[in-house]
């Protein structure tokens, strides 16, 4: 997996990532506060399966007919448990 997450994702999200393993490329770090456009363009670059937590990604996925595949995760903050999981795959 070569994940992408946005400036949505909590860091402890992505620390726990690094520490199985996942090489998580975090928005946070590379270029905090680019736009939502740059930050799927830069998931197309890449390659990557973009992880966030903001909604809006599913309708800009499709928009722009983007070829990155996006998750979104709708957490419980007070357990880090995911609640509900969004994927909108890349168009064919």
């Amino acid at each position: 997996m070569n994940p992408l997450a946005d400036e949505s994702v909590d860091q402890s999200i992505v620390a726990g990532l690094r520490q199985e393993g996942h090489d998580v490329v975090y928005v946070a770090e590379l270029s905090p506060s680019i736009s939502d456009d740059e930050v799927l363009r830069e998931a197309n670059d890449r390659g990557a399966l973009l992880l966030t937590a903001d909604k809006d990604f599913g309708e800009l996925v499709v928009r722009q007919a983007s070829y990155a595949s996006a998750v979104c995760l709708d957490l419980d903050v007070t357990r880090l448990l995911p609640v509900t999981v969004y994927l909108w795959p890349a168009p064919r």
